[in-house]
């Protein structure tokens, strides 16, 4: 009994020296056990290597990370933008691009509107029973864009500006009658302002003040007739006038086509009157919505040509004139396209120094209009084709 207690009290003893140490912690350049051994911590693989007499850890290699469960989301494609047509650099090249007429008078009369400061000031005057539509932006700011886009043209110092309705025909006939020279007579208020669901407006200017009879309706709008179109239309008008000599001045017709007056007037119109490229094409398009008039069946080349003799200077053919809106506007655009905005009021200067119309546009273009006018013809006749 003695001898079995004295061995297990020796073992005991033995056991306290003969206690596995706690194993060391796992990491580059710590003692390892066996050489090949591996262990993982800290993210990585550890190996232990013999390093001179000593069994140490590796640098570690760090774990590959699991593929994410998440799929990968597939990108939408991106949508294919299509590349803006060229643009006519002549008239020689008019027909080939006939497409890129619409970009260039876009691009230009864009570009006028980035200037902050009108030339003219406004005076507005509004008919006791007229109001605006619900939707328009003040006609301040439509007025300054129209000085704003012309600014590179004179323009008179004080425009007044009159808008009215039907209801209010005599109040505008009486605005009328205080001006000095006016360009239009009074009974051309009422006859142009039929109902109030169609009352047209005028631009002009009377002994050098701008003057502008803006009738408005209510119903049948046009996106033009509240966002400003009208005001750039008739406020071209206003420029038109101002540049006119007295000659001129007394009788725009006689020495400029009425195409060509109401076409400018159309074309810059169009593209200020609008916010962007595409509601501009949309716009234009619309624009050839008159009914084919008298020898203006299918706008061919042909039956455009004959109307710009019906319509040329001194000529006025009442079958035809509501063509000098659609075509007298695209006619202006093609000149536009060619020689810039600018050119366009070059030829009413140089008609105004005592030039003909064919005399003018040779010095303005250097093509003459003879020849120039069949490439205008054909272009436009495209376009009609397209819009259609």
């Amino acid at each position: 009994m003695k001898r079995a207690l004295a061995l297990l009290v020796a073992l005991s003893f033995m056991g306290t020296f003969l206690t596995v140490p706690a194993t060391a912690a796992v990491k580059a350049g710590a003692s390892c056990p066996k050489v090949g051994k591996t262990s993982v911590a800290s993210g990585k693989t550890f190996t232990c290597v013999k390093s001179g007499k000593k069994l140490l850890w590796n640098k570690g290699i760090a774990l590959t990370k699991p593929a994410s469960s998440t799929p990968t989301p597939i990108a939408s494609p991106t949508p294919k933008v299509e590349p803006l047509p060229p643009v006519p650099s002549s008239f020689s090249n008019l027909v080939t691009n006939y497409k890129g007429i619409s970009v260039a008078v876009w691009q230009d009369v864009r570009n006028r509107l980035k200037g902050t400061t009108p030339v003219t000031k406004f005076e507005v005057f509004t008919g006791p029973q007229t109001g605006q539509p619900k939707d328009k932006p003040s006609v301040e700011s439509l007025l300054g864009n129209a000085s704003i886009l012309l600014s590179s043209f004179s323009q008179p110092k004080v425009t007044k500006v009159f808008y009215f309705n039907r209801s209010d025909v005599s109040w505008a006939q009486e605005q009328h009658g205080k001006l000095t020279n006016p360009k239009f007579r009074a009974q051309e208020l009422s006859d142009n302002c039929p109902s109030d669901s169609n009352c047209g407006a005028f631009g002009s200017t009377s002994a050098g003040v701008g003057a502008m009879f803006m009738g408005v309706h209510l119903q049948n709008l046009d996106p033009l007739e509240v966002f400003g179109g009208t005001e750039i239309h008739e406020f071209t008008h206003v420029v038109q006038c101002n540049l006119y000599s007295e000659s001129v001045f007394n009788n725009p017709n006689k020495y400029l086509p009425g195409w060509f007056i109401e076409g400018q007037a159309s074309a810059i119109q169009q593209a200020g009157g609008t916010s962007n490229y595409a509601e501009y094409l949309s716009s234009r398009k619309k624009w050839f919505s008159h009914s084919p008039k008298s020898v203006v069946k299918s706008y061919s080349a042909e039956e455009i040509l004959t109307f710009f003799e019906l319509q040329g200077p001194g000529k006025f053919d009442q079958a035809t004139w509501s063509h000098v809106y659609d075509i007298g506007s695209f006619a202006t655009e093609a000149l536009i396209a060619v020689g810039g905005l600018d050119s366009t009021f070059e030829l009413i200067k140089q008609v105004s120094s005592g030039k003909s119309f064919d005399e003018a546009f040779l010095a303005t273009y250097k093509t003459p209009w003879s020849e120039a006018k069949t490439q205008i013809a054909e272009a436009v006749s495209r376009e009609y084709g397209d819009a259609r």
